[in-house]
């Protein structure tokens, strides 16, 4: 007995040294991304909602008011309000702080904001060794770590210099995955069903793209409940009462009060509070009943009955929130929207700027990344086949685990095709066959004399199933000459041109409001003291509408009317980023933009003389005579 006490000692420190090393490891390569970041491409963030975000914090910070979500200097003179919620913002904050001991406010917030999301990726990787441990055997966790490492989806949005909130859902997506298999997987203590639901509550206040995560696992847990009764009706009462808890704690710390009873779709309201009340209650119901009764004792009751309470629940909502069938309308007009963060913006968007958007383009398509599109295609093929086999397979460590890995699956795998911006969950999820995989082919070679040779065979195969469909879509982006980054026109650093309006003479100490590309306007927010009309997000629709009818106008009368409208006295220009189309004049019509390319300015606009570094990539212009 004492011998078996300590080998089991002995081996929990084995443990122990291990995922000290790991930890060690993977903040080493954190650590050395962010330098070579520091070095190479400071001081630029990776997006417009980079800088939002940072703007968001900053007026946090100077005491703008924790309900308040409008920016007044973007969409001028309306202002802007903004659909994201405050954790991440609280996470900034939080890391910002201790560094003004050393430096001021604003320096501090952006270095946090350029290494927050490696922190956060580092985080990821441990919590991917806990949430592992019921699926794989004991090197199969860290193993899933490497594999991180090389998923395209998921390190896109975990660079330096994101600070988004796309880390962070990922993040959260990973511990609610990890809870939701140990509830699947066998017999799970009250504290773990009640912590998941607190977690889940958490992650829809974070961002409502783990709505969906959170509501699959509800729904698992209803189908096991259906399908073999046991204790899945206990832990679904838990999960979802915790769920509705967190939910409305959170809603009342976002909202307050005063805006409780708002109805919104793209951020956390009473809407979705609401749908977790109704799964609480019908749980809380299936729970009295089996008290008193053995009705549910047969499949087919327990089955009519999970019928007849999702149809009430729809029902209900239908008909307390009378928005959601205008959204369920809508997504029958307009099926490439489907969704409701742009249920009610006017459908002119869909088209001129939506579909455009990056992240938001078919897997498979001309504006998707090719070397992401082949390595998902890749891991899909081998991870999913696995995968299938894992779970019809009898001899499987755990094959209800593995049924919930494929279900999720399921649901990610063809909205990853759907949209890019999903390919981050899909990844995280056929890791796990393809780190089961791994580690069946190191245990064979385990067998082997030690030496060089097995050593070389060890790296070998960690490297064929880590980095094969990596390299290869890299391969594949380089033989096609990255035909989609032309198509979508070269990024342009606009920090040169932020500064020229912040220190020449003319323009030092005014705020002045300029009309540009709406991919530019945040950023301007954040470097200058102006004004902007338009930016990259759907409750600025009304911004994006005037920003692309202002420079798409066929004639100098209809530019001039909305350019008085809404009191613009900048146009920006920013030659090699084209956002409105070709700047080449045609024989015919030509569009408001074209004409300013080519100087055919009229009477109530100037041309702005800039400096030579800056004239090459930007041409500005002032208006004049606003009244005529």
């Amino acid at each position: 007995m004492a011998e078996r006490c300590w080998r089991m000692d002995s081996q929990g420190g084995e443990d122990k040294k291990e995922l000290i090393r790991f930890a060690i490891f993977c903040i080493l390569v954190c650590a050395i991304w962010c330098v070579f970041y520091a070095i190479r491409i400071a001081p630029e963030l990776a997006d417009p909602d980079c800088y939002l975000r940072l703007n968001r914090v900053q007026n946090l910070y100077e005491g703008g008011g924790w309900y308040q979500t409008i920016l007044s200097r973007s969409n001028a003179p309306y202002g802007e309000s903004l659909h994201w919620t405050r954790p991440f913002d609280v996470l900034l904050l939080a890391g910002a702080l201790p560094a003004t001991a050393f430096v001021d406010f604003r320096t501090a917030l952006f270095w946090w904001g350029v290494i927050i999301s490696p922190v956060l990726l580092v985080t990821m990787l441990l919590t991917m060794l806990w949430a592992a441990r019921p699926l794989l055997s004991r090197q199969g966790p860290f193993l899933l770590g490497i594999l991180l490492f090389f998923q395209m989806g998921i390190m896109a949005y975990c660079q330096p210099g994101r600070p988004d909130q796309h880390s962070l859902l990922i993040l959260l997506f990973a511990v609610l995955f990890g809870f939701g298999l140990r509830l699947v997987s066998g017999p799970a203590n009250r504290l773990c069903c009640c912590a998941a639901g607190a977690v889940g509550g958490l992650s829809m206040w974070a961002g409502l793209e783990l709505i969906l995560v959170v509501f699959v696992i509800a729904a698992i847990l209803g189908l096991l409940w259906i399908w073999e009764n046991g204790d899945f009706a206990g832990k679904s009462a838990y999960y979802s009462i915790w769920l509705f808890v967190a939910v409305g704690i959170s809603l009342l710390v976002e909202r307050g009060w005063n805006n409780l009873a708002a109805q919104e779709f793209d951020r956390l309201s009473v809407v979705h509070w609401s749908m977790c009340g109704f799964i609480a209650g019908f749980w809380i119901i299936v729970g009295l009943i089996s008290r008193f009764s053995e009705v549910f004792g047969r499949r087919t009751v327990r089955l009519i009955f999970a019928a007849a309470g999702a149809g009430l629940t729809a029902i209900c909502v239908l008909f307390l929130f009378p928005k959601i069938s205008q959204s369920v309308a809508l997504s029958f007009m307009f099926p490439k929207f489907f969704g409701g963060q742009v249920s009610d913006v006017d459908p002119r968007i869909i088209k001129i700027w939506y579909e455009r958007i990056s992240e938001l383009q078919h897997m498979f398509s001309r504006g998707a990344p090719i070397g992401m599109s082949v390595q998902f295609a890749g891991t899909v093929l081998v991870g999913a086949g696995f995968l299938v086999y894992l779970f019809r397979s009898g001899g499987s460590r755990n094959k209800r685990g593995w049924g919930y890995v494929l279900v999720l699956s399921l649901v990610y795998i063809p909205l990853s095709i759907y949209r890019i911006r999903w390919t981050g969950y899909a990844q995280l999820l056929l890791m796990f066959p393809m780190a089961e995989m791994m580690d069946r082919a190191l245990k064979r070679i385990e067998g082997q004399k030690p030496g060089a040779m097995r050593v070389l065979k060890n790296v070998s195969t960690v490297l064929a199933f880590s980095a094969t469909f990596f390299v290869l879509g890299l391969a594949a982006a380089w033989a096609t000459g990255n035909d989609q980054t032309k198509e979508q026109g070269k990024e342009v650093s606009i920090v040169k041109i932020c500064r020229y309006l912040n220190e020449d003479k003319k323009w030092r100490g005014r705020s002045v409001r300029i009309l540009t590309g709406t991919n530019f306007g945040p950023e301007i927010l954040y470097r200058t003291r102006h004004e902007t009309i338009g930016s990259p997000y759907h409750r600025n629709w009304r911004g994006i509408l005037d920003t692309y009818d202002i420079m798409e106008a066929g004639t100098d009368d209809a530019a001039h009317e909305l350019i008085n409208n809404r009191g613009i006295e900048l146009i920006l220009l920013c030659l090699n980023s084209p956002e409105f189309g070709d700047y080449e004049k045609p024989a015919g019509e030509t569009k408001f933009y074209q004409r300013l390319f080519h100087n055919e300015c009229p009477n109530w606009l100037k041309a702005v003389e800039l400096p030579t570094e800056l004239s090459a990539s930007f041409k500005l212009f002032e208006v004049t005579n606003k009244s005529d």
